[in-house]
């Protein structure tokens, strides 16, 4: 991969059924707040190969042109392992591609604690750039990635950059997404009390809560996390259950508690249709769905 582009200047380019945490307001809300990141939970893996641009704003450079907006496109193989990080860029200049393109090595240290990353460390080009980086900001999904670095160059040429290397991969093994959107709430109206909200979100994984009651007839509620498609119409994944203050105290962080209690699954036989497979701590259900319309 290569992660600076030559220093030479280029610029490239039913209601009454459902119980009141169904309300609508509440359903946003809460939805809203199933697809936030938790503590600790898994992130997509950075390592592979991506495709992207690299765009860059330079200043402070010693030679004067190499100041301002730059920008290329190029291949980023990234590989992560024992606490170290090696990005590779390499550079591609459209059908003319030269016949040793430009190389850098961004080597260093990486770590990841939770939605925590961290990384930094020294570049090297194979144009004789040397200098130091660091990644300020990581956005990174299954198919799309972005890094912001602080970069400093300090040997055949100085210069303080501000990069941000944007790529995107296709993975293999991504099954067919849906065609139809199935963010709603969902009942079944022959038991009241208890229901599913789903929402899609902007990768297409659904976020799932279902409203229901602990065996002492306390309400409850589980999240549906890791989940993936099985094919266009089947959702599956593990549910966790979530634990926390009462809703008559003042709010306390270290109260708030989640952990794997089995797992659920969502075929979806119409747009308003569908069936709910779960377990729970051992015990299998499995109910008939309709999406509630309001």
């Amino acid at each position: 991969m290569k992660i600076l582009n030559p220093i030479r200047r280029r610029t490239r380019v039913a209601a009454r059924s459902v119980h009141a945490g169904l309300a609508a307001a509440g359903i946003m809300a809460v939805m809203g707040a199933a697809l936030a990141p938790l503590a600790g939970h898994a992130q997509a893996s950075l390592t592979g190969t991506w495709y992207g641009a690299v765009l860059e704003a330079r200043s402070n450079c010693y030679t004067a042109g190499n100041n301002g907006s730059h920008a290329i496109f190029a291949q980023y193989d990234i590989g992560i392992g024992n606490g170290a990080i090696l990005i590779t860029q390499i550079e591609f200049m459209g059908l003319n591609v030269a016949a040793t393109p430009l190389q850098c090595n961004y080597l260093g240290t990486y770590s990841e604690a939770g939605s925590d990353r961290q990384a930094s460390g020294t570049l090297t080009c194979s144009d004789g750039r040397r200098g130091t980086w660091l990644v300020t900001n990581f956005l990174v999904t299954e198919n799309e990635m972005s890094l912001r670095l602080s970069e400093q160059l300090n040997t055949t040429e100085t210069c303080t950059i501000f990069a941000v290397l944007g790529g995107s991969r296709l993975s293999a093994t991504q099954p067919p997404l849906p065609s139809i959107d199935y963010t709603g709430a969902w009942y079944n109206p022959n038991e009241s009390g208890w229901g599913v909200s789903v929402v899609k979100g902007t990768s297409n994984v659904l976020g799932v809560i279902i409203y229901h009651y602990d065996p002492d007839h306390s309400p409850t509620w589980f999240i549906v996390q890791d989940g993936t498609w099985q094919n266009t119409t089947t959702f599956s994944g593990t549910l966790n259950r979530f634990t926390g203050p009462a809703y008559n105290v003042a709010f306390d962080a270290g109260m708030v508690a989640y952990g794997p209690v089995g797992n659920a699954t969502l075929s979806f036989v119409s747009a308003t249709e569908a069936t709910l497979s779960y377990t729970i701590n051992g015990v299998t259900q499995t109910k008939s769905l309709s999406r509630l319309s309001f």
